[in-house]
């Protein structure tokens, strides 16, 4: 039996393996003259640069997306992996009423761009959280209706 340890690293493993190639499309030429790596962050909901944040807030309240209990188990210049939990707003019956849930995720940040008033800092446009257990449900309106989903992955940019 797998234990959940394993489990998430062999989880961690896939992501970065997959993410990778999506990652080295990022990467800055050959000839891009450059003065010394960039720093790699993420903004958090009031645009201050982190690096690997144990607790972070990317949405002020937009999403009503907290990360909490971070682990990084990769932060390079291509791809961010980690675990930790999620609390989440199912924005049902709106943002405002909706209920928060709270359950483990998988993260992985991708993708590049520089962090305006902050030279050398560079910082990752994308984040794919990945539910290993059962997500609650999220609601979306389709044809004017509320539906339930259960997505198991979701993808979102900054």
């Amino acid at each position: 039996m797998m234990t959940r340890k394993r489990a998430v690293s062999c989880v961690l493993a896939a992501i970065t393996a997959a993410g990778l190639g999506a990652g080295l499309a990022q990467a800055r030429p050959a000839g891009a003259a450059t003065t010394s790596a960039p720093r790699y962050v993420v903004l958090n909901c009031h645009g201050k640069p982190v690096t690997k944040p144990a607790s972070w807030t990317p949405f002020c309240a937009d999403y009503g997306v907290v990360m909490k209990n971070m682990h990084w188990t990769s932060w390079t210049s291509h791809l961010a992996s980690g675990y930790g939990t999620v609390y989440e707003n199912d924005n049902y019956p709106s943002h405002a009423s909706g209920k928060i849930f709270k359950v483990p995720v998988l993260v992985t940040l991708w993708g590049s761009a520089s962090v305006k008033s902050h030279p050398g800092d560079d910082t990752y446009t994308k984040m794919t959280m990945i539910f290993p257990r059962k997500r609650p449900a999220v609601y979306v309106k389709v044809n004017g209706k509320w539906t339930a989903t259960h997505p198991q992955t979701q993808t979102l940019a900054f």
